[in-house]
């Protein structure tokens, strides 16, 4: 499977339009915790557990992965 960029503002149409989206926010603990960004939503998840945790996500839903 190739992941695919989408930017900020198609995001934030799809999100604006009720578009169903999970918005997985795999910052680092340190990164998360320096940042004033918070997306109202998202589920907080570590990278190393990504694969682990597949299951958890719908197939037929739109993914997106927020990093820094």
């Amino acid at each position: 499977m190739e992941a695919k960029r989408i930017s900020v503002e198609e995001l934030k149409r799809k999100m604006d339009s009720q578009e169903d989206v999970t918005i997985l926010d795999i910052r680092s603990k340190f990164d998360y915790m320096k940042s004033d960004v918070v997306i109202p939503g998202s589920i907080r998840m570590h990278v190393n557990k990504l694969l682990q945790r597949l299951d958890e996500l719908d197939p037929e839903v739109l993914t997106v992965a927020y990093c820094t």
